[in-house]
């Protein structure tokens, strides 16, 4: 099979060492690290050119790229994952470590948005819920515990979702109201409800209103959201000053960007 035109590509997802795109007709390539089998052939062998993954893997809608693990949004609403699963990230209930094959979501249909965070995976659902699965000892699946799932568990007291943003240890969803909701690790206050606890159920970010798209930071503490109107908010980890209000401080809850 030929490579298809990079011109083609209609959407693009950066994990810790690996970069996915989407290309015209659902085809997916991949390139980078490939220790866990997350670009989706059969060896260990890192790319530094673009692999179509060798499975017939045409019609995904929308891809996403974690840690090692790497996911897929199929135009039928379903989901497919491969890479890394130590911790059930891509949702196979098997005892193994990785998959180089994709591992069919069980029990997630009608699937909207996905997202692939560290060592977890997310996905909103039609009926505005969401679901996640993977490593859970911060609490980043939302279902008011710290216990690991290997399958699909439910995020508690969450409804009216658009979108979702998994990151390292937390996870953020867009509301359809524009308000956002956090849960999971909280040490540098990336819930943005004003606090430094962490929480396994979902908490508003406190004062943000009017949200029309997210960003975490990918390995990080911080996370951003797009306002109506065109402005950005930040929160959490400042260390580097990656809020962009011009000061190393960290903000518990969101500040604007100075642009």
């Amino acid at each position: 099979m030929a490579i298809p035109d990079l011109n083609d590509v209609t959407a693009i997802a950066a994990g810790y060492k690996h970069t996915c795109a989407l290309v015209t007709g659902g085809t997916l390539l991949c390139w980078g690290d490939n220790s866990s089998h997350q670009l989706g052939n059969d060896n260990w062998t890192n790319r530094t050119d673009v692999l179509i993954p060798p499975f017939d893997f045409r019609g995904a809608a929308a891809v996403a790229a974690g840690y090692l693990h790497t996911c897929a949004l199929m135009i039928d609403g379903t989901m497919q994952c491969w890479g890394a699963n130590d911790a059930g990230q891509i949702g196979s209930n098997a005892p193994i470590n990785y998959s180089w094959r994709p591992v069919a979501i069980p029990d997630v249909s009608q699937v909207i948005a996905i997202s692939a965070g560290d060592r977890h995976t997310c996905a909103v659902l039609a009926n505005g819920t969401a679901m996640c699965w993977g490593f859970n000892g911060d609490g980043e699946l939302g279902d008011g515990t710290t216990t690991n799932s290997r399958t699909p568990v439910v995020v508690s007291d969450l409804n009216g979702v658009t979108d979702i943003s998994a990151s390292n240890g937390y996870t953020c969803a867009l509301l359809m109201d524009g308000t956002v909701k956090c849960w999971g690790r909280n040490v540098n206050g990336q819930l943005g409800n004003g606090t430094t606890t962490d929480s396994s159920t979902p908490v508003a970010v406190w004062g943000l209103t009017g949200a029309t798209a997210l960003s975490p930071g990918s390995s990080g503490d911080h996370m951003c959201a797009i306002l109506a109107g065109g402005t950005i908010k930040c929160w959490g980890d400042n260390s580097q000053s990656q809020l962009g209000n011009g000061g190393p401080i960290e903000y518990l809850t969101p500040v604007a960007v100075k642009l």
